[in-house]
């Protein structure tokens, strides 16, 4: 009978020993299931932080964008700058001045009529040989007229609006003394100036709001007989 009973129990130790490793197996069968899960939610929580650092690198990639754009521009600016200045370098003209090469041309382009004298010795040579003008406030031209047989030429300039002349039309010049003249209703000035060396008459007055300019080494007589008779061209 103690054999009977031991039977048994050691047939209930045997169940629940089958059972265990059926129980350890289901466990691990679930934990199996889980880990999928669990990896998964590892892996995804790094990208957290990512996400939320992306803006500050969108907003850098922008930053860079625009100061790259900035550059291309400026040196793109700078190269028009350049280029314009090409013609002046070769025609050895000051930045700005243009080039025509009759009076009706640069009538055209500055939309005016220019201001000359009706008085015109025959020791001057018309047409001028040569045109410049500036363009914008208040726009002047300047006129260079051959002495007929090698005599003395003509310097001619004038705005075409209230202002001063620009100083990159006139020859440059050094003032040695000046008067003031009557010229009809206005009053001028006649001045010795010495260009390239050469001490040479010029006439300076006010007419029609435009500031006008004689430059010559013939006689002051000339240029005063000259600023007295201009008018507007027909």
């Amino acid at each position: 009978m103690s054999a009977a009973r031991e039977t048994p129990e050691m047939g209930g130790r045997s169940a629940e020993e089958a059972r265990g490793p059926a129980l350890a197996r289901a466990g691990d069968s679930a934990s199996s299931a889980r880990s999928p899960e669990c990896r998964a939610g590892r892996l995804a929580a790094p990208r957290g932080p990512v996400a939320s650092g992306g803006a500050p690198s969108l907003a850098a990639e922008v930053f860079r964008a625009l100061g790259g754009l900035a550059l291309v521009l400026a040196a793109f600016s700078a190269a028009l700058w350049a280029l314009d200045g090409v013609p002046a370098w070769i025609t050895g003209e000051r930045r700005g001045v243009r080039k025509a090469t009759t009076v009706q041309e640069v009538e055209r382009s500055l939309r005016t009529r220019l201001v000359l004298p009706s008085y015109f010795p025959a020791t001057f040579a018309w047409p001028p040989s040569r045109i410049r003008y500036v363009t914008g406030t208040p726009g002047a031209v300047a006129l260079w007229l051959e002495g007929r047989g090698g005599g003395a030429g003509l310097f001619l300039a004038e705005t075409v609006a209230p202002g001063s002349l620009p100083s990159k039309l006139l020859p440059e010049a050094q003032v040695l003394d000046h008067v003031p003249i009557a010229l009809g209703s206005s009053q001028g000035t006649l001045s010795r100036v010495v260009e390239e060396g050469i001490v040479v008459w010029e006439v300076t007055w006010q007419q029609g709001g435009r500031s006008m300019l004689l430059r010559s080494r013939s006689g002051s007589d000339v240029l005063v007989r000259m600023a007295r008779s201009a008018r507007e061209s027909p």
